[in-house]
């Protein structure tokens, strides 16, 4: 199950960032790196509420709500998402 989830997060076009309950980023796919320019080296392990503190994923975090048409600058580049 693993690897065919695996297969999908890696082939989908849109980007996917994936973070635990503290904030880590524990997984970017290929498509995030090609939107952002941001490499999976340069964004795993950081936290987000640093990385992109006025992101989707910060706002979900700490709002613990669900977050929709959200749109922002990915943290680290000039290009919104």
């Amino acid at each position: 199950l693993k690897g065919e989830l695996d297969a999908i997060l890696n082939s989908v076009q849109e980007g996917i960032e994936v973070v635990g309950a503290d904030g880590t980023v524990k997984y970017i796919n290929p498509s995030f790196t090609k939107i952002s320019g941001i490499s999976a080296a340069a964004r795993i392990g950081r936290n987000i509420f640093e990385a992109s503190p006025n992101g989707a994923l910060s706002r979900c975090l700490r709002t613990r709500q669900p977050v929709f048409g959200h749109r922002s600058v990915v943290g680290g580049t000039d290009i919104e998402v």
